[in-house]
């Protein structure tokens, strides 16, 4: 089975000067629909200009999924608990890589008909 990709952005959530424990991943395009993830610690507000979440079926796509993995020293990735995965370059964030982890949901807006 391929993998497939979709590209988005990620940032800390909501992206301001606070340490925040949460972040957010926006897909560009279709489908329309964010991951709103909360993290076992508080992180150095970031953001990315490019991300890719990637996936082998489409069942990732929602639902609630826990993750696990890393951010730091310019870089974001975490594993969700079905293998898909989340990857970014990122400014801001933790000088140094450091390991998170935590829960998310998948949102989609409907389409108009």
């Amino acid at each position: 089975m391929s993998s497939t990709s979709i590209k988005g952005t990620i940032s800390s959530d909501p992206f301001g000067s606070s340490p925040t424990a949460r972040f957010i991943f926006v897909m560009n395009g279709k489908p329309n629909g964010t991951f709103v993830a909360n993290n076992n610690v508080a992180l150095t507000p970031f953001k990315s200009t490019s991300a890719l979440f990637t996936y082998d079926e489409e069942a990732a796509l929602g639902g609630t999924n826990a993750y696990s993995g890393t951010i730091g020293a310019g870089k974001f990735s975490v594993t969700l608990e079905d293998n898909s995965t989340l990857t970014a370059d990122i400014v801001g964030g933790p000088a140094d890589s450091q390991s998170i982890s935590g829960s998310g949901n998948w949102q989609f807006a409907l389409s108009p008909h």
